[in-house]
């Protein structure tokens, strides 16, 4: 009788001991999944370091719009301004929209990318990134299925032709887009923007 005791205990714990490894697995994977499905920037942002009056500080520079004054810029918004700025400086650089030049990375039907020119002007006054940083319109973007469209229609720019097959929106020999074709590219970047949420 002893012996079949500790034999059912001995079968009893190595149940439990296989159910908990099971138990601890596949819950974790399972939450990372959902986790990273539903995980989405809130709006079309970087995360940037710079310095302003020569002090440094950090911040989330939002590009809401892309204009054509003689070349590409995008207008931005500096939010959530940190490091080593006094109160007036930082509350000044959250209330001023600067306005960069960019300059295009990426343009695909499934990622748009881009980077803002170190020095950004607004308000009488300058800051300067301390590097450049690219900023990223794809799939981990917010609303991205209703936006993907307007990503195939500016890659599009780059490859459309004329009817003698000459690029359509291209400068010839620089592979940079046209006049009327950063008009298009202003266009779908601030539909895209719209659609995406400025702030």
């Amino acid at each position: 009788m002893k012996k079949i005791s500790y034999i059912m205990l001995v079968i009893g714990s190595l149940f439990f001991a296989t159910g908990c490894d099971k138990a601890t697995v596949l819950p974790e994977q399972s939450l990372t999944s959902v986790q990273d499905g539903v995980s989405k920037e809130r709006g079309i942002e970087v995360r940037v370091a710079g310095t302003y009056n020569a002090l440094p500080f950090t911040a989330t520079l939002r590009v809401n719009t892309f204009v054509i004054d003689g070349t590409l810029k995008a207008t931005a918004v500096l939010d959530q301004v940190g490091g080593g700025l006094s109160r007036p400086d930082a509350a000044f650089l959250q209330a001023t929209t600067f306005t960069f030049d960019v300059r295009t990375l990426q343009h695909t039907p499934d990622v748009f990318s881009f980077y803002p020119s170190l020095v950004g002007r607004g308000g009488g006054a300058a800051v300067v990134l301390d590097t450049y940083y690219e900023v990223v319109i794809n799939a981990d973007t917010r609303k991205f299925n209703q936006i993907r469209g307007y990503l195939t229609s500016i890659s599009q720019l780059w490859t459309e032709q004329n009817t003698d097959g000459s690029l359509k929106y291209v400068e010839p020999g620089s592979g940079d887009l046209n006049m009327a074709g950063y008009a298009l590219l202003c266009q779908h970047y601030n539909t895209i923007s719209s659609t995406v949420g400025r702030y």
